[in-house]
């Protein structure tokens, strides 16, 4: 996969790095505080779910470029570390997306319970939602740091030098 005859993966990397911890950033601020929920609405999941589409688009572009390139145990590492990724952003998904419908159910029951209060298993289930909200976020974040610094050693180790080349 290229573009502009340039490898494809180098490129959507970026997108990744900044769309992932995006997601989970606003699913956390979602998750755990009711004002930002309410003003960012449905944009957590939204972010998610792109977030899902471009991960598995830029693991398949590091395939075929993993099939050009010589393959150090660096290289190995970073492959198998970024093939984790799909499953914490599916799991993200899920989770802001469970708590997007459970949150706008809330508030729409609230309003024609009008003025009752909500049940022990309402509370409960919010907590619940908010846990795997806070899981998969934390677990997306640790995953997308863990993939880049595993990609950063296998790019750059060996060929990086903090001295300028050819000082004297």
């Amino acid at each position: 996969m290229e573009f502009n005859g340039l490898p494809l993966h180098p490129l959507l990397v970026h997108v990744v790095i900044v769309l992932v911890p995006l997601a989970a950033l606003v699913a956390l601020l979602s998750g755990l505080w009711a004002r930002a929920r309410q003003r960012l609405g449905l944009l957590s999941p939204l972010l998610a779910l792109l977030a899902v589409i471009v991960v598995p688009v830029t693991v398949e572009a590091g395939e075929w470029l993993l099939a050009r390139v010589v393959v150090s145990e660096q290289v190995q590492q970073h492959a198998d570390l970024g093939r984790t990724l799909l499953p914490w952003s599916l799991a993200l998904l899920v989770a802001c997306s469970l708590q997007w419908w459970w949150h706008r159910r809330a508030v729409a029951a609230h309003l024609t319970a009008r003025g009752r209060s909500g049940s022990r298993r309402s509370a409960i289930t919010a907590v619940f939602l908010a846990a795997a909200v806070v899981v998969t976020a934390v677990g997306s974040l640790v995953t997308v740091v863990r993939v880049g610094e595993a990609g950063t050693a296998a790019v750059w180790t060996d060929t990086y030098s903090p001295e300028p080349i050819g000082a004297e």
